[in-house]
C-alpha cells in the first residue's frame, strides 16, 4: 500500500514552494490522504475481484457452450447414422437449441424412434 508520509517527505520541499492553497492543503492533511491511498488500493482491489470473476463466469459460459455444441453435434451424428438423411430444417433447429436436457431427451427419442416423425421435438416449457 502506498505510504502517504514517505511521498508527502519527498514532495513536502517542492510543495510548500507553491503558494496556492492546494498544495498547503496537501500538507495539512496527510491523514485524509492515506485515507485516499486506502481507498484507492481498496478499489483496485475490488476491481481486481469483480474482473477475476468475470473471467471465471466467462469461461464457465464457455465451458457450458462447448458442452452445448457437443450434444448437438452427438444428436445429429446419431440422426444421421438412424435416418441418413436429415432435412436441413431439423439441423437447423437442432443447433438452435440451448437447453441440454432437451438435447438429451431428444437424444433418448432418437435411440428408439421408428421415423423422424416418432420424435418429439417441441421445446419443453420452463
Amino acid at each position: 500500500m502506498l505510504d502517504i508520509n514517505e511521498i508527502l517527505s519527498f514532495l513536502r520541499e517542492p510543495l510548500e514552494q507553491f503558494p496556492d492553497r492546494s498544495a498547503k492543503w496537501l500538507l495539512a492533511n496527510v491523514d485524509n490522504l492515506q485515507g485516499l491511498a486506502e481507498e484507492a488500493a481498496l478499489m483496485q482491489s475490488m476491481a481486481e475481484h469483480y474482473l477475476a470473476q468475470g473471467i471465471e463466469q466467462g469461461i464457465e459460459q464457455g465451458i457450458e457452450q462447448g458442452e452445448t455444441r457437443a450434444k448437438q453435434v452427438a444428436l445429429l451424428k446419431l440422426l444421421q447414422h438412424r435416418f441418413q438423411n436429415v432435412p436441413e430444417a431439423v439441423t437447423t433447429q437442432i443447433y438452435a437449441l440451448r437447453s441440454p436436457v432437451h438435447l438429451d431427451t431428444l437424444f433418448e427419442q432418437v435411440l428408439t424412434a421408428e421415423n423422424l416423425e416418432d420424435i418429439d421435438w417441441q421445446v419443453p416449457e420452463a
